[in-house]
Parts: C-alpha cells; sequence; structure tokens
C-alpha cells in the first residue's frame, strides 16, 4: 500500500492477477458454496463484498458466485414471462477470475470458480444473499464510524474486479 503525500489517503497496490492461485476444492473441504446474485449490479457487487467478508470472518473459502442478467421485471411492476426474465451469469463471462482471485489470496482469502465435481452436501455452507448483503452494511456502519480495518478488503475486490477478455 502506498501512502500518498497528503498522509490521508491510501492507495492499493494493484492487483495481481495470478492464475495459479486458482486451486480446485478439496473434495471434503468445508467451503461457502456459490450463491445466486439479484437485484440491481451495485446490489450484486455489494451482496459479492458481503460473500468476500463472510469468508474472511469464518476462515473458508468460497465458490463464485453467479449474477443476474438484470432485475426482474416483476419488481419493475412489469408481468414476467419467458422470454424478459433474468438469466443466470456465471462470474467468469462478466469478470477476470484470476484477477479477483489472485488479489484475495495474497489477503489469505480462498475463492474458487467451481466446487470440486463430487463435493459432499455437508461440507458446503449456504448463506442467502440477504445475509451477505447485511454482512457489507456491516462493514460500512463500521467504516462510517473508522471501526473498519484501514485497508479494506472492499478496495481489494474493486481494484480486482476486471472485466473478462470475452467482454474486451
Amino acid at each position: 500500500m502506498k501512502k500518498c503525500g497528503c498522509g490521508v489517503i491510501t492507495v492499493m497496490e494493484a492487483p495481481r492477477c495470478d492464475p495459479t492461485a486458482l486451486a480446485p476444492l478439496v473434495p471434503g473441504e468445508r467451503f461457502i458454496r456459490s450463491v445466486q446474485l439479484g437485484g440491481g449490479l451495485f446490489n450484486q457487487l455489494w451482496t459479492l463484498l458481503g460473500l468476500v467478508f463472510q469468508a474472511a470472518e469464518r476462515k473458508l473459502p468460497f465458490v463464485l458466485p453467479t449474477f443476474d442478467s438484470h432485475i426482474s421485471p416483476h419488481s419493475m411492476g412489469i408481468r414476467s414471462t419467458e422470454a424478459n426474465l433474468p438469466r443466470s451469469v456465471p462470474f467468469a463471462e462478466l469478470f477476470d477470475v484470476n484477477c479477483l482471485v489472485g488479489a484475495l489470496h495474497t489477503h489469505g482469502i480462498a475463492a474458487h470458480e467451481q466446487p470440486p465435481a463430487h463435493f459432499r452436501k455437508t461440507a458446503a455452507l449456504s448463506l442467502k444473499p440477504n445475509e451477505l448483503f447485511l454482512s457489507y452494511k456491516r462493514y460500512v456502519e463500521n467504516r462510517s464510524r473508522d471501526e473498519a480495518d484501514p485497508a479494506p478488503l472492499e478496495d481489494v475486490v474493486y481494484r480486482a474486479l476486471r472485466p473478462s477478455a470475452r467482454l474486451l
């Protein structure tokens, strides 16, 4: 981390996009399972941050989530049909997996693209998206009272969310 001349602002180092940090989960290892993120893009990103915070707090690896392609029409008062329902978008379609996984790895957090092929359901810890969003909200409240880490994981995640090669 670099300090700016003013002494108040800190600038995080650029994340390492390290493909070697992307290791498969070991069958039987406890992990936080992937969740389907919903709502608008910012709500989905804040829920992703909650997932990272929970993984750090519980010291468990997690599986990268999937995103919704768009807000459900029903939530905007529009009749939902098969044609206008949001579709599930894998993390790798939107973001560079190696970049986020490598950045989190340098902070001691293990993230994985997929669960192990033959994982035991008992090994997967299920957290609801709402729980994850509330985890992020607690962090924001602590940050507003200067009780949060001065080098927050939030910055690490935002800096490591690079568009996937497919989008470039």
